[in-house]
């Protein structure tokens, strides 16, 4: 301590009694509304130290506290009272001193309660949103449906809408935002098809769009939460402000599906992601009994889960069409969470609304479907179908014929 004084004189410095294991029994309070420095010992006892005091220090109100970092080769365990190592000089140390960092004890590894009071003070600027009015900064989503249905063609419009700064369906882009789409198992030519008759349809190409796809990489894209994948993306992420993951059987492929246990390695990799301020969006099957295939606990952190679903008109013919039913939306009410059909045509994206099943009924016995074909498309039984053909449907606006994709 003595030689730090003579050192820097300059500074008070200090140190807790009776070394550095019992810093809990040091009385710190003399520093309490002061501008701190910690200088800790080159070792890991001396990093514990100096993250310990720091969290006492801020417990007790001190205005800012700095750590000094120590150059990986000084010598193990130097601390101020040693000579200056070898290759360095005086004013190295003085710069040392002079660069520390104000720590946060949230970067040191503590948990930091805030009161009510001061929760309430905060000025927290509010969550934008990306896609406007179902989708917000540092979001995380999921769309999900069976095998076939279309769920690429709508993450990938989705995510050129985005980038664009465009409009998808009845949900509008705010600005441009980049967007990194993760694809686990589209062939690269498929992507490209599907991404050219998306850019010609609803404009141009973007560089605000990347795809990093598992085709395009002879060992493909190792699972998501693996310590290589996050080496292999951390700059493709660290860009992205929006990442798509499509799909989570390819990309987290788990036996545990069905089990919670399975679940908690993607939920903190998907947490990290919001911490750092990015939005996600996961592409994900139904299971056979209806919902999210696996454990229901995979919406607990969503803020908004998308079902997609064939409509009880439904046909091979008409290609990319779905009925949209918003399985949780955190902040969306009213007409916005309404559930509606959508379909890729050769005019782009058209909408309708979603007919009642009398309605559907008399179109399908009109295509020749039998009572019980209907109950079974709409998922009710023959002597239902019989009363809705009794009843005379009622007429909504006729839909423009539409040339499909």
């Amino acid at each position: 301590m003595e030689k730090a004084q003579i050192l820097f004189p300059e500074y008070i410095v200090t140190t807790s009694s009776f070394g550095s294991n019992s810093y809990k029994k040091t009385d710190w309070t003399p520093l309490k509304d002061r501008n701190l420095v910690i200088w800790p010992d080159n070792d890991e006892h001396g990093k514990k130290y100096a993250k310990n005091v720091t969290q006492i220090l801020n417990d007790m109100g001190a205005k800012n506290t700095k750590i000094v970092d120590i150059p990986e080769d000084f010598p193990e365990k130097w601390d101020l009272a040693d000579e200056i190592p070898e290759g360095y000089r005086f004013k190295d140390i003085q710069s040392l001193l002079e660069t520390a960092k104000e720590k946060d004890i949230r970067d040191l590894g503590f948990l930091k309660s805030i009161s009510e009071e001061d929760l309430l003070s905060m000025e927290i600027p509010p969550r934008e949103y990306l896609l406007k009015p179902i989708i917000s900064e540092k979001s995380l989503n999921m769309v999900f449906a069976q095998r076939g249905i279309g769920k690429t063609w709508f993450s990938l419009s989705l995510a050129h809408a985005l980038a664009t700064g465009g409009k998808f369906l009845e949900w509008e882009a705010v600005r441009e935002v980049k967007v990194l789409y993760i694809d686990g198992e589209m062939p690269l030519k498929t992507l490209q098809e599907r991404l050219q008759t998306i850019s010609d349809l609803e404009g141009g190409s973007t560089k605000n769009l990347k795809i990093l796809s598992a085709d395009y990489h002879l060992d493909g894209i190792p699972p998501i939460t693996t310590e290589e994948a996050n080496t292999l993306l951390e700059d493709h992420i660290q860009w992205a402000e929006f990442v798509i993951l499509d799909n989570l059987a390819t990309l987290y492929p788990t036996t545990q599906q069905n089990e919670v246990e399975g679940w908690l390695p993607i939920q903190e990799w998907l947490l990290a992601m919001r911490r750092a301020g990015k939005s996600v969006l996961l592409v994900h099957h139904s299971g056979k009994n209806g919902g999210q295939r696996g454990t229901s606990a995979k919406e607990d952190i969503l803020d908004l889960s998308l079902e997609l679903k064939k409509p009880a008109d439904y046909t091979a013919k008409n290609g990319a069409m779905f009925e949209i039913h918003f399985s949780k939306a955190r902040g969306v009410f009213g007409n916005d969470a309404e559930p509606f059909i959508a379909q890729l045509t050769q005019k782009g994206w058209q909408v309708r609304e979603i007919e009642n099943k009398t309605v559907l009924a008399h179109k399908l016995v009109a295509e020749g479907l039998t009572q019980r074909e209907i109950a079974e498309k709409l998922n009710t039984s023959p002597s239902s179908v019989n009363r809705m053909l009794q009843e005379k449907p009622k007429i909504f606006k006729n839909q423009e014929n539409m040339n499909i994709i």
